[in-house]
């Protein structure tokens, strides 16, 4: 378990390092906001809370593209202002 803060581009990161898997997050330009952080994680890490460590569900084109279609109307005419189709 390591929970590190760097300064890159006069922006300070907080990087954790757990079981192999890594994150990295700009906490602004305060070192004191960026020490905070990183014991609050590290705090988080000794109980066992990995919630911040979870990824997001992958969303595909396919899936993107079908809850949109209700939005344009599928078959709008775009170029004449024609309001989309109700769905």
């Amino acid at each position: 378990m390591g929970v590190t803060i760097r300064k890159k581009g006069g922006k300070w990161y907080v990087f954790v390092n757990y079981h192999g898997r890594r994150k990295a997050k700009c906490v602004g330009t305060s070192r004191q906001l960026a020490e905070e952080i990183r014991r609050q994680l590290e705090a988080r890490l000794a109980l066992g809370d990995l919630g911040f460590l979870a990824e997001r569900p992958k969303l595909t084109f396919a899936d993107y593209n079908s809850s949109h279609k209700c939005d344009f109307g599928g078959d709008a005419n775009f170029l004449s202002g024609t309001p989309a189709a109700s769905c």
